[in-house]
């Protein structure tokens, strides 16, 4: 653009089309809007170059709508967590979850095999999530077997059904702490930092529910 045309760019209607082309608002719209914002635009031009618009704005802190909490970041840790749930759909989701949290996983496929990974694993597994039902054994008493060989270990279960039975301690008698599926990654990451920050458990669960023996094949 030339000198002159650079002057009026921003005046409403102004164009440097012929007299039978119709004229617009664009950059004179442009203008007030950012100019109300508390910013500025600049121009850049020059001739076999072409012309460059460049929009500055204010900084500013945005606040949360009323009734819409903050998104907050997921609790983190470097522990090793063993997982086993019936439900391997719920499994996934847990250890997809814990792995994006800093978790160390290990995917168990049956209770035997959670014996197995703990008999083979030399180094230290923080904690066990289990389900509280599943085909082969109850997970209050795998959690009390993982803590024979594990004494400085955790146990978390997993219920999809706690009704009024949950305990005021949340343990539904087991002894143990229980999450109730479905869970979100910020309720499982929430509740595993929650519970391996915690004083140790007992070794024993204080009534185990739903436990039965392994089978013998």
């Amino acid at each position: 653009m030339d000198e002159p045309a650079q002057r009026r760019v921003f005046e409403p209607f102004f164009t440097t089309k012929n007299i039978d082309r119709s004229s617009g608002l664009s950059l004179s719209t442009a203008y007030g809007i950012v100019a109300r914002q508390g910013g500025n635009i600049k121009l850049d031009t020059a001739r076999d170059q072409g012309t460059t618009l460049t929009i500055s704005l204010p900084l500013v802190e945005v606040e949360s709508e009323p009734g819409v909490e903050a998104v907050k970041p997921l609790p983190v840790g470097r522990e090793t967590v063993l997982v086993l749930e019936d439900d391997r759909i719920v499994q996934s989701l847990a250890c997809k979850f814990l792995k994006g949290a800093g978790y160390k996983v290990l995917e168990a496929a049956s209770a035997a095999d959670v014996l197995a990974i703990l008999h083979a694993q030399r180094e230290k597994v923080d904690l066990l999530i289990a389900g509280i039902v599943m085909a082969d054994i109850g997970g209050a008493e795998l959690g009390a077997q993982f803590l024979k060989q594990r004494p400085e270990g955790k146990v978390i279960l997993l219920s999809s059904y706690l009704g009024k039975t949950g305990g005021r301690d949340g343990t539904r008698g087991t002894g143990f702490p229980i999450l109730k599926k479905p869970f979100d990654a910020t309720t499982l990451c929430t509740t595993v930092r929650q519970v391996l920050s915690a004083p140790p458990q007992s070794a024993r669960p204080k009534a185990p529910i739903d436990s039965l023996a392994f089978r013998k094949s």
